[in-house]
């Protein structure tokens, strides 16, 4: 260390700064622990935190909030300063626009309802529940839990549900986006959604898995070992979310989401769309 740097670092008054440090910290952290309870009981609650942003969404708010505000305090307190009111205040202005910002997006990308289509359920935020043809209002038609459970109605003759599949394919669109088809979770909707459970022991013994077999037996593994209930009491259904494909374990007769199995779930309306879109071959 060269002898300038060293007597411009003793000449640094520490004890005040770290004070301005702890103190806009503290303010910080009780900001956090606040959104901290949104975020995870009312935005993103488990198993969604996970799977559709809740962790981004927590860093973000985490580099804004504790890291970004107190640490420019720091760089700029110093006793007697000239301008340093008006420094804080500029701190002060950039830390709550930055904070504002990282709020709206979390929120904004918030699942507002989950949706069983076909075989597999997908997490949506208010946008797209929007862009299906409905108001947030709406939600409650559907049931009152966060996020609501809604079931899609397809057509039970084979040709129209093909079409269907075909035009979703083509289209680029979900079936989770077909909005006038959406239905309550009724007994009949959840007999349905119940013939979908994935067998796992089974699954797991696929060849056509080949080399993430083993992992994906440990991952499951792994998973019972942590998971204190009787397994024939759950369900293990695909869910297509924001940041992963996996399985979302579901209370077998209340179809109450508890957990989720990180490990890829067997691609079957994939599979059987390209199928059925392939051209005769002359």
């Amino acid at each position: 260390m060269t002898p300038d740097i060293s007597s411009r670092l003793k000449s640094i008054t520490w004890k005040p700064k770290f004070q301005a440090f702890g103190v806009h910290f503290s303010i910080s952290l009780l900001i956090f622990l606040t959104l901290l309870y949104f975020i995870f009981f009312q935005w993103y609650p488990s198993p969604f935190f996970t799977t559709d942003g809740g962790t981004q969404g927590l860093r973000l708010i985490i580099f804004v909030d504790l890291v970004l505000g107190p640490t420019l305090t720091f760089m700029v307190f110093k006793h007697h300063k000239p301008g340093l009111k008006f420094d804080l205040t500029l701190i002060a202005i950039t830390q709550f626009a930055a904070l504002a910002y990282g709020i709206y997006t979390v929120h904004h990308e918030r699942p507002v309802a989950v949706i069983f289509a076909d075989d597999h359920f997908t997490p949506i935020p208010g946008y797209e529940f929007r862009q299906a043809g409905h108001k947030l209002a709406d939600l409650k038609k559907f049931g009152h839990q966060r996020p609501v459970t809604i079931y899609v109605k397809l057509p039970d003759n084979i040709k129209e549900r093909m079409a269907l599949f075909k035009e979703s394919y083509m289209s680029h669109t979900g079936l989770f986006m077909l909005g006038n088809r959406y239905q309550r979770i009724d007994p009949a909707n959840l007999k349905d959604i119940a013939s979908h459970s994935i067998d796992m022991e089974t699954y797991l013994k696929q060849d056509y898995l080949k080399n993430r077999k083993a992992e994906m037996q440990r991952t499951y593994h792994e998973f019972l070992q942590n998971f204190h209930h009787p397994i024939k009491d759950y369900l293990f259904l695909p869910v297509f979310a924001r940041y992963c494909k996996c399985m979302l374990v579901a209370e077998r007769t209340t179809l109450k989401f508890v957990d989720v199995v990180k490990m890829p779930p067997p691609q079957v309306t994939e599979t059987v769309i390209k199928i059925h879109n392939k051209r005769p071959t002359k």
